[in-house]
């Protein structure tokens, strides 16, 4: 019995082991900026609203998320459909306009990367999701809604429309509708990071939003929503409906 416990405890060790490595997914320096479709200026930087605090799920004043994928590194573009691109973990802002944090290792620095066969010895490619909370707090639910098309960066004022057709998350502590310029949000995609090396536990860590692996920033477009076509189907219904029983009267 003592050597069968003994073989469970060295197999669960050895899954604990197996199959993940460690990146860091934050942006804590000036050499990146979170931006919201004004890419020239420090007013464009995504910050939380109303003075939110530091920020971890599903703690209080997250008002931005953002997934992290992944991707082999045969994978080097990323469009709207993010086909190629697999979820790794979610983390939000902090009170610092145009900065983020997550983190999920055992020493709280990085983020495990348990797909696609990965390991401390892997090398990977990565990009990013960013959504405001207002869209939801859940990747799937957002990604399920996802934009067909994204507009351009680097203009301001860039919009584009989504085929969610309602705000979904529960209002986050520290956020209101009336942070927006109207109904929609914020949404957009980072360019891949290409080549990044994964590392054991314990470190040293590589960061995803290394220069040596991205060259550019980050910036969210505003979206409004459209309808889906089921919904303007039950809206053509609800009309003729109105207007028979108006007839009939």
């Amino acid at each position: 019995m003592k050597k069968l416990l003994t073989l469970v405890a060295l197999l669960g060790a050895a899954s604990l082991s197996f199959g993940q490595g460690y990146v860091v997914f934050s942006v804590t320096a000036t050499t990146f900026n979170l931006k919201t479709n004004n890419n020239a200026t420090a007013l464009g930087n995504a910050a939380a609203y109303n003075g939110a605090p530091l920020s971890t799920t599903p703690g209080p004043g997250a008002s931005w998320y953002y997934e992290l994928l992944a991707a082999p590194t045969t994978q080097t573009t990323i469009d709207a459909t993010l086909s190629g691109w697999t979820p790794v973990f979610t983390a939000t802002n902090t009170a610092t306009a145009g900065r983020m944090f997550g983190a999920n290792s055992p020493d709280g620095n990085a983020v495990t990367v348990n797909v696609l066969g990965a390991s401390g010895t892997s090398t990977l490619n990565f990009a990013v999701v960013g959504w405001s909370a207002n869209l939801g707090s859940d990747y799937n639910a957002v990604a399920a809604g996802k934009p067909a098309n994204l507009v351009a960066n680097g203009a301001n004022g860039n919009t584009g429309t989504a085929s969610w057709a309602q705000l979904s998350a529960p209002a986050p502590a520290g956020w209101t509708q009336s942070s927006f310029s109207g109904t929609g949000g914020w949404y957009g995609i980072s360019s891949p990071m290409i080549n990044v090396p994964l590392a054991p536990a314990g470190g040293p860590y590589n960061d995803v939003w290394n220069v040596a692996y991205v060259s550019s920033g980050f910036q969210m477009n505003f979206y409004t929503p459209v309808p889906e076509p089921a919904t303007f189907a039950l809206a053509g219904l609800g009309a003729a409906a109105m207007l028979i029983f108006r007839r009939r009267k």
